[in-house]
């Protein structure tokens, strides 16, 4: 069996949302929400000056920078994710056929509420400390500590004992107990479909962190310049914005990796294609309009893979309100269903597709990839087709009107619409991408211009996360996992919930669909949720995208699927 990290494929930012922005592959992806994935590259007009890498170490090149927290429970930047995989495993696996299975820990249970888990005997961490029971039962207690200022609190919170422990009302979480060295019961709140798939299952090195404060830890050197864990690859050295090098553990439990190494390495997109031409790089994600360049290139091979990732415009309805733990929509500027569909119309998506992606995707009305099992048929959702004529129509009858002859729109109050649009930094033709959709909203008489100008990817995300009063629409993306559930992105109490769009149908539907073990009924409930997202469209989905590598042909041993390629790198190896 092929080992499927589930903790990489719980909520990442992307993470979980970084990946677009990030590069063109994508790692393993969010179990209960998705990331971004998508973008493109006109570059390899700079030269590349990097040494090629050892005879037995190869090198992954990233062109976003890392964030450079290198633990599962704290990461929220896709980068990191791939950085980690390196470093970690995780207790449960995904196969091939993407089914949950039993990996580094198996478990009993009689109730599907109290499961008894049996972690595999003799797994140590990267600095010689056993991997035992209680590292497990340390990372679900930091999780709901109250300082933690993660995002990963649902992958918890099911347990009986959370809430109590996140409030501060007791110290300890109460439906979890450390048995023995390599025994773990945990009780669950109540029977849902997903429970086990939901359930964070990356062990903290609890020992190793003893003495840090769990508000402290995201910062601390242990975390961001001496991380361990115990998968194929120790770190070596991390040098900030430049790389991380790795080193092989020889006591891995699957046996020592074939390689000596693995060097990450941050580059800029200018200068990849001539760093891969050069020998230097042995494996990168790359957008989709790069794989015909990249496919030229006689020492390499190209592979595209159908992802699970979409790309869409979201809008800021609300903020999220701490004391009531969930999304408020309060600002007035969206809540007009009418401008949001006529801004969907005024897009054209195939247009872009080839100019940004080179049809490396498919124009997408949903929110969950049609490769999904949940995926709603085209023609039980709304089509929201390309036509700006039905975008000025909807305007007009909306009230959307230009009152002083300013060529610009006023809202149905009369009063002046200036909408700012918000994207990430990237390639050159990232700020194309913006400019082209802004350009559809003006062409229909909507004011819409750049906010200052593109961000740096983790400053990006973090204004978007916190509900920054200048960002009115923004562009983003999520891949979907393997557990179907989206609650980790839309439920209203929800971090990840960006738009802060608010609805009580929605929640309903996301929790009955927990408690449907009929496959086919689930998937019913779930066609219906995808129904009120797209009348609703409290964002706009683009397209989905497909995962793009290049990889040196000297490199041996990556295989490519739904998840990413970086699984199993200790049986990677080079000739």
């Amino acid at each position: 069996m092929k080992g499927k990290k589930v903790w990489l494929l719980m909520l990442v930012f992307a993470l979980v949302m970084v990946l677009a922005a990030c590069n063109g592959g994508s790692t393993d992806n969010a179990a209960t929400d998705e990331t971004p994935v998508d973008g493109e590259d006109e570059g390899g007009d700079e030269e590349a000056t990097t040494a090629p890498p050892e005879n037995n170490v190869v090198t992954m090149a990233i062109d976003t920078n890392f964030g450079g927290i290198f633990e599962p429970a704290f990461y929220s930047n896709a980068v990191d994710a791939d950085v980690i995989e390196f470093m970690h495993d995780s207790l449960f696996a995904y196969d091939e056929n993407i089914q949950f299975q039993p990996y580094i820990a198996s478990w009993e249970t009689e109730d599907e509420l109290t499961y008894t888990f049996t972690l595999e005997d003799g797994i140590t961490w990267h600095n010689g400390d056993p991997l035992i029971a209680a590292d497990w039962a340390y990372a679900l207690e930091t999780i709901a500590h109250p300082d933690y200022s993660g995002v990963r609190y649902s992958n918890v919170s099911h347990i009986v004992g959370a809430d109590a422990k996140q409030s501060g009302e007791a110290e300890t979480i109460s439906g979890i107990e450390v048995v023995d060295d390599l025994t773990l019961k945990v009780t669950f709140k109540e029977k849902l479909v997903n429970n086990l798939l939901n359930l964070w299952d990356a062990p903290m090195p609890s020992k190793y962190y003893e003495g840090i404060p769990v508000a402290e830890l995201p910062d601390s050197p242990k975390v961001r310049q001496e991380p361990i864990g115990f998968g194929p690859f120790k770190v070596k050295e991390v040098r900030e914005g430049e790389y991380i090098e790795f080193e092989k553990f020889e006591d891995y439990w699957q046996g020592a990796p074939k390689l000596d190494g693995v060097i990450v390495r941050t580059y800029d997109p200018s200068v990849t294609q001539g760093a891969f031409e050069n020998g230097e790089i042995d494996i990168m994600g790359i957008r989709a309009a790069d794989a015909k360049a990249f496919s030229g290139i006689d020492h390499l091979t190209t592979t595209e893979v159908q992802g699970l990732s979409y790309s869409y415009v979201g809008f800021k309805l609300g903020h999220f309100d701490e004391e009531l733990g969930r999304a408020v929509m309060d600002r007035p500027k969206f809540e007009d269903l009418e401008l949001r569909t006529a801004m969907y119309h005024a897009i054209n998506r195939p247009a872009l597709l080839e100019a940004f992606l080179d049809n490396g995707g498919s124009v997408t009305n949903s929110v969950v990839p049609a490769t999904h099992w949940i995926a709603a048929e085209p023609d039980q959702l709304t089509q929201y087709d390309y036509n700006p004529e039905k975008a000025m129509q909807i305007l007009d009858d909306a009230g959307y009107v230009d009152v002083d002859g300013d060529g610009l729109r006023e809202n149905p109050e009369g009063q002046p619409l200036q909408i700012n649009f918000d994207h990430y930094d990237g390639p050159a033709n990232f700020e194309g991408r913006a400019m082209a959709l802004i350009q559809s909203w003006q062409d229909i008489g909507l004011n819409v211009e750049l906010n200052g100008s593109l961000k740096e990817v983790n400053l990006y995300y973090e204004l978007v996360e916190n509900d920054d009063e200048q960002i009115d629409v923004y562009f983003g993306g999520w891949s979907v996992g393997a557990d179907p559930d989206p609650s980790g992105i839309w439920r209203s109490d929800v971090a990840f919930n960006y738009p802060r769009w608010y609805s009580e149908e929605s929640d309903a539907l996301l929790a009955e669909a927990l408690k449907t073990f009929d496959e086919e009924e689930r998937k019913e409930i779930y066609v219906e949720w995808q129904q009120l997202v797209n009348e609703e469209l409290p964002l706009l989905p683009l397209w989905t995208n497909n995962d793009y590598y290049a990889q040196n042909n000297r490199l041996q041993g990556v295989t490519y699927d739904w998840s990413g390629a970086f699984d199993d790198a200790h049986l990677w190896s080079v000739q």
